[in-house]
């Protein structure tokens, strides 16, 4: 069982951290695919809301999706 945030429906810090939450409580899963406009926040603001808990990342390569353009150095973080 798990989750996925996209984009294109609020991949807000809130809704990070409210599904991160829940998938501790849980022990489900999260995938998401981040903010490639900044809308809600930039890498900095989702790194925050992931607050080291672990999560699978799409399009992190920055082709299709993620934060432009520096979507790349979330794999820098252990938990992604």
């Amino acid at each position: 069982l798990g989750f996925k945030i996209h984009e294109d429906w609020g991949a807000t810090p809130a809704a990070i951290d409210a599904c991160l939450t829940v998938c501790e409580e849980t022990g489900a899963q999260l995938a998401i695919h981040t903010d490639t406009l900044n809308e809600a926040g930039f890498v900095a603001d989702t790194l925050a809301a992931i607050a080291g808990r672990s999560i699978h990342a799409y399009h992190t390569e920055g082709a299709g999706g993620g934060h432009a353009p520096d979507i790349i150095t979330v794999v820098s973080e252990p938990y992604v």
